[in-house]
């Protein structure tokens, strides 16, 4: 078997001050050779699957060779895939396409929380680019967390029947508000909706991903900003009603009291802005673009609508 050289960025995830949710910084550097076997998928179809234009919103925002990237991570992520997973190259930046169709899947899929704060990319001879992901528990253990997320989940889902999607959001708001203890402690599942859900413990990631999780099973678009706030390193929702997007804070809202408040719910891009600092947002299908980590956002929505303010909770 020929020498076959390898260059590996690290994707290395550092947890920030404040609201602590995870972030990433890439690190680039050489490995000797790679020993592996040279045959590759790159004769494959690339990997595709049906993505939904209305609750995938970082999908819609990237360009064909990134949405088949998202298609192939997506796909090894929920089959918990730990061998090669081949990407297409299409002779631009591979590192920045790659990170932004991880970053995209990482913010649409809230219910895949068992990858771990890192993967690697590979090339062999140039020509091939392969990931490789990593993750935080066994299959087994997978298993049974998204059995007990599922089943609260649902028992959830029955309690908003017949509600509208206004009274659904109002529903997961006040529910996560009385049911989470913010937490910055050891708790490794703190930056995810079955941390949030299940155990009830989480910080802002965990409180973002458990109401994204909650609208879209509920058939509401639902997304997430990330930015910095007066703690330091912050995030929250966007939520879609009838065609309009508002910006949404449920850490904020959570004071532990019996009664959550509504001083962050649905409010516009610029009422959020007083206290709240969106990172750089990108558009996907651009290119040459500067990338730290994923600090940034994939051309989120610009809210400005206030018919479902928190005004109209009492009406």
């Amino acid at each position: 078997m020929k020498k076959i050289m390898a260059l590996m960025l690290c994707i290395i995830f550092v947890i920030f001050s404040g609201c602590n949710y995870t972030d990433f910084l890439p690190t680039d550097f050489f490995l000797p050779q790679d020993t592996s076997s040279e045959e590759t998928q790159n004769g494959e179809e690339p990997f595709v699957e049906i993505q939904s234009e209305v609750y995938d919103y970082c999908y819609n925002q990237l360009n064909q060779t990134q949405k088949n990237m998202y298609n192939k991570i997506l796909g090894a992520m929920r089959n918990m895939q730990t061998d090669r997973v081949f990407l297409t190259y299409d002779g631009t930046d591979i590192s920045e396409n790659i990170n932004l169709a991880y970053t995209a899947v990482s913010v649409d899929h809230p219910e895949i929380f068992w990858t771990s704060r890192e993967y690697q990319i590979y090339t062999l001879n140039n020509e091939e680019f392969y990931i490789s992901i990593k993750y935080d528990i066994d299959e087994t253990t997978r298993d049974a967390q998204v059995a007990a997320l599922e089943a609260r989940v649902e028992k959830l889902l029955a309690q908003t029947e017949g509600m509208s999607d206004f009274e659904k959001e109002v529903f997961f708001h006040d529910y996560l508000c009385n049911n989470i203890v913010y937490t910055s402690d050891g708790v490794d599942t703190r930056y995810t909706a079955f941390g949030a859900i299940v155990n009830g413990k989480a910080v802002c990631e965990g409180y973002s991903r458990a109401m994204q999780l909650l609208c879209k099973r509920a058939g509401i678009n639902c997304s997430l900003i990330k930015g910095t706030a007066e703690t330091g390193a912050h995030m929250w929702n966007v939520v879609e009603l009838s065609g309009k997007w508002y910006e949404l804070d449920v850490t904020w809202d959570d004071l532990e009291t019996d009664t959550p408040r509504y001083k962050y719910f649905n409010l516009t891009s610029n009422e959020m802005s007083s206290d709240h600092i969106r990172y750089v947002e990108i558009k996907g299908t651009g290119s040459g673009v500067s990338l730290k980590g994923s600090k940034y956002n994939l051309n989120p929505p610009d809210c400005t609508a206030t018919e479902y303010n928190a005004e109209k909770i009492n009406q």
